[in-house]
């Protein structure tokens, strides 16, 4: 650990502006949207942390330490220089690098997304974001009908549920579709976004995986005013309830058996909630049907994506197909198969809530202290449990029974 040499009159303390700080299960939790750090504050850290103000110089600090526990200023003075250097990964000044308790941290996660022709499909809503996506107008349309008769189809469910936006939206997404040719290479199919390169495929079922990677990763990039998460969302009678998890953790899966119950649908891979209405930003994507769950729904399957390795299906042909209305979570979930397992839901205590909502969250770094705050609240107030199953269908009824 860097030693920290104060001087009285050249240091100046201030809190980093992205940090956020709630006091849970009696201790006070400090988390910082950048790196997605958590910080536990014992009694004297917590003291230290909240006499640090802007503009705060190390005499100042000290002062204040000695006045409230009445101290002798000697001691303060050292129990300060030890402790600050805890705070290098808090405050704007260079203390040297430490930190208490580091929760996991996960990169910005690009994941696998849900057209007659059209050379142009949408804008339509996605998340903050207006999305289109087009044809370079120099391709012929021999070449791209059936490209975009599928992606029509797949991107249906977002262009009908589109709405005028109340607010200006956050970003402007264009999604553009070109190829490139020379005397070397096979002609390749190359997509863009806003104008630069982010894949470049042989096959058109490469090309049309690409877009629809795109349509849930731009969107996702471009959060400034929420915090998503990796999950899948449905209304139950009891409200609005997030099923967070990685890849694989059967997300869909819960989310497709739960919505053919008649349960409303909001989307099946990608959650974000804004940090003021904190209500789940409406994303009714096609649902993903992953192989492996292809047996569990094949009354989904259409000739035209028998051969793709997920469906994408349209949630209107799920049950009753009932959407969802968007509202403020009333419970995170975090869904876990294991073959064979008995059915739990198990609540969990709240660093662990917030340590399962950090691991499944994506970078909120340009949100902020408001998104650091908002994790912080959810984790506080919002009940998260821990869902173990084997596939039975006691799970279904198991979370009818608690959301009723």
């Amino acid at each position: 650990m860097t030693t920290f040499h104060p001087d009285a009159e050249l240091v100046a303390l201030a809190r980093r502006r992205d940090v956020s700080g709630r006091v849970l299960d009696g201790t006070l939790t400090l988390l910082g949207a950048s790196g997605r750090q958590v910080h536990l504050l014992n009694g004297s850290a917590a003291a230290i942390w909240n006499a640090i103000d802007e503009g705060t110089t190390f005499d100042e600090l000290v002062g204040t330490i000695t006045e409230r526990f009445a101290a002798d200023e000697k001691v303060v003075r050292a129990d300060v220089v030890d402790a600050l250097p805890s705070f290098a990964d808090l405050l704007d000044v260079d203390l040297g690098s430490s930190s208490m308790v580091e929760a996991p941290a996960t990169g910005s996660k690009r994941i696998g997304g849900c057209g007659r022709f059209s050379r142009r499909i949408g804008p339509f809503q996605a998340l903050e974001s207006t999305v289109t996506v087009e044809a370079a107008a120099r391709l012929a349309e021999s070449v791209v009908k059936d490209l975009f008769d599928d992606l029509e189809a797949v991107l249906a469910p977002l262009v009908r549920c589109s709405t005028p936006a109340a607010k200006v939206l956050a970003s402007q997404i264009t999604l553009r579709i070109d190829m490139v040719e020379d005397q070397l290479h096979p002609p390749r199919w190359v997509l863009y976004r806003n104008g630069e390169r982010v894949a470049e495929v042989l096959t058109v079922p490469a090309v049309r995986a690409a877009v629809l990677a795109e349509i849930n990763a731009a969107p996702i990039d471009a959060l400034v005013e929420s915090v998503g998460w990796h999950a899948g969302a449905v209304e139950l009678p009891a409200g609005v309830v997030v099923f967070p998890g990685h890849s694989n953790a059967g997300k869909s899966t819960l989310v497709t058996q739960l919505v053919a119950r008649g349960h409303g649908y909001l989307t099946d891979e990608a959650v974000a909630v804004d940090v003021v209405s904190r209500q789940v930003l409406s994303f009714p994507k096609s649902v993903c049907v992953d192989p492996g769950g292809k047996s569990l729904f094949a009354e989904l399957a259409t000739p035209s994506q028998d051969s793709w390795p997920t469906w994408h299906v349209d949630p209107k042909r799920i049950g009753p197909g009932r959407l969802g209305t968007p509202g403020k979570p009333v419970a995170f979930v975090f869904p876990t198969y294991e073959r064979n397992a008995a059915v739990a839901l198990e609540q969990l205590s709240r660093h662990e809530a917030l340590d399962a909502l950090l691991e499944n969250s994506f970078d909120f770094a340009k949100v902020g202290a408001a998104g650091a705050s908002l994790m912080l609240a959810f984790a506080d107030v919002t009940p998260c449990y821990r869902l173990r199953h084997g596939g039975q269908p006691e799970h279904l009824e198991l979370l009818e029974s608690h959301f009723a």
